[in-house]
């Protein structure tokens, strides 16, 4: 799924470690002010009683006009 937001596609991966270890990967869209989960990625959480810890990892990509008119006819 290909999400368009104002030229703009503006996401960013949450990454949720217990302890040391990434245990959860999330993809987060941003639309209307607020991030909306799109997909989730996860281990079987086994050190549950470690400190949860979450990073970010965020990316824009500016889409041309050609680029915008070719996905709007799919």
């Amino acid at each position: 799924m290909t999400i368009y937001i104002n030229h703009w596609v503006n996401c960013r991966l949450k990454i949720v470690y217990s302890g040391e270890n990434p245990n959860a990967w999330i993809v987060e869209y941003h639309e209307n002010g607020n991030w909306k989960r799109y997909n989730v990625t996860s281990l079987i959480r086994l050190n549950f009683w470690k400190k949860k810890k979450v990073l970010y990892k965020q990316n824009k990509i500016f889409l041309s006009e050609n680029e915008l008119a070719c996905n709007s006819k799919s």
